[in-house]
């Protein structure tokens, strides 16, 4: 049975979270905003599951789920304002928002 340490994991999910917060600073579309923090939830997750296996608990499963029903919720609310915002505003730069 092939074992991936665990430093590997922790390594692996810090990167997958740095590009996601890379993302979060760097872009000015809100739907590269959605997806940049989707792949920080995605890192957390992966971190969550990593630790879980390696140490043979059930937490991290648990909140593995916890954490895949949030990001769920928060697709749907967020792509919803988005169109709204988009039909409104007819561009998804949020440099260009207003009060």
């Amino acid at each position: 049975m092939l074992v991936i340490p665990l430093e590997h994991i922790v390594i692996i999910a810090g990167l997958i979270f740095a590009l996601g917060l890379l993302g979060v600073m760097r872009h000015t579309n809100i739907l590269r905003l959605l997806l940049a923090v989707e792949a920080m939830f995605n890192a957390a997750a992966f971190g969550f599951i990593g630790t879980a296996v390696h140490f043979g608990h059930i937490d991290g499963h648990i909140m593995f789920l916890l954490i895949l029903g949030v990001a769920s919720a928060e697709v749907c609310i967020a792509l919803a304002i988005v169109l709204n915002y988009d039909r409104l505003c007819k561009t998804l730069d949020i440099s260009l928002m207003r009060d």
